[in-house]
């Protein structure tokens, strides 16, 4: 994140998650990269991904807020695309939860497990 509102708006929406779950981490900005999800039909901001990028691309967070949940497969699909195997063919994917590791299920990844 490069630019200061940007990473104001990653920080409010980590706040958001972590009230829904205390599992979230912040991000180390000269360690992980982050993206912002905005919808332009509504004109706001709906999620966040937090990554880092070293022989693979290791997913340390997505979020989307409750009412978009249903994109979380298509926005995976777009950082595998944009992101993760422009560095590698298999991504990793930090502590995901049971919901998510059913969405994972058939991609080619591995699991980490947080601080690796």
């Amino acid at each position: 994140m490069k630019i200061k509102k940007d990473f104001l708006v990653l920080k409010i929406m980590q706040l958001m998650a972590k009230k829904e779950d205390t599992g979230f981490l912040y991000i180390r900005e000269k360690e992980q990269r982050a993206g912002l999800v905005f919808d332009v039909k509504k004109g706001n901001y709906v999620g966040f991904l937090v990554w880092t990028e070293n022989k693979h691309a290791i997913l340390r967070q997505i979020f989307i807020i409750k009412d978009e949940r249903k994109k979380v497969t298509s926005l995976l699909e777009f950082w595998i695309r944009n992101f993760a195997d422009k560095i590698n063919d298999k991504f990793g994917v930090e502590s995901p939860n049971e919901k998510f590791q059913k969405i994972l299920k058939g991609i080619k990844c591995f699991f980490v497990s947080s601080g690796c």
